[in-house]
């Protein structure tokens, strides 16, 4: 798992915007949803996944998808600086056995404390931050008249969103065809494994 852009180790702290803004209204938003965003993301990382739980955090893969790095991550890692070789080997050897060459690990607030934050960057990994971000107005459900809304699948083709993916991402340091397939790949097994109610309260 080393070396090159595939290979690039990560860890992704949850950066919310609670010190960098003095709007109460954004400050109680956030307070009362983070549970749900957490919730969320482990209802999309499950879909259509293997799960193992181990001591150093919960590992899921999608063995057809293993360039996908959203697809293969450490969700809720249990880390500690003076057991990190050991625990990282653990999950590691999970994800080079599903044939991942990738390893990120995904925290949850808290941040992480700055101790492990260095150890991790000394063992070659790239601190990419999660940001929650919080809609202050109501959502607005209906989209613009001059804009057309289609379901993809059944108003328009997984090949339709394929080719816009293919062509946003170009610029992208880890871009090959081959990734934006299997990137659309594991988004359509995803709601073919029934959606999670988490996902939509």
């Amino acid at each position: 798992m080393e070396g090159g852009a595939e290979g690039r180790p990560f860890f992704c702290p949850i950066d919310s915007p609670l010190g960098r803004t003095e709007n109460p209204r954004v400050h109680s938003v956030v307070t009362r949803r983070i549970d749900r965003i957490l919730a969320s993301e482990d209802g999309l990382a499950s879909a259509a996944a293997e799960r193992i739980v181990l001591d150093a955090g919960e590992v899921y893969f999608q063995r057809a998808f293993p360039h996908v790095f959203d697809a293969n991550v450490v969700r809720h890692p249990h880390l500690e600086p003076d057991q990190l070789d050991g625990r990282l080997d653990r999950v590691r050897r999970e994800l080079v056995a599903a044939g991942v060459g990738h390893l990120q690990l995904v925290f949850d607030p808290p941040p992480i404390s700055s101790r492990l934050g260095v150890a991790l960057e000394q063992r070659g990994f790239v601190r990419d931050p999660l940001l929650a971000m919080v809609l202050t107005g109501a959502p607005k459900r209906v989209a613009a008249p001059e804009i057309e809304v289609r379901a993809v699948g059944p108003e328009a083709p997984f090949g339709w969103y394929a080719d816009i993916l293919d062509e946003m991402t170009r610029h992208e340091p880890w871009y090959s065809r081959a990734v934006v397939r299997e990137i659309v790949g594991s988004i359509a097994s995803k709601p073919k494994r029934g959606p999670s109610s988490c996902l939509w309260r």
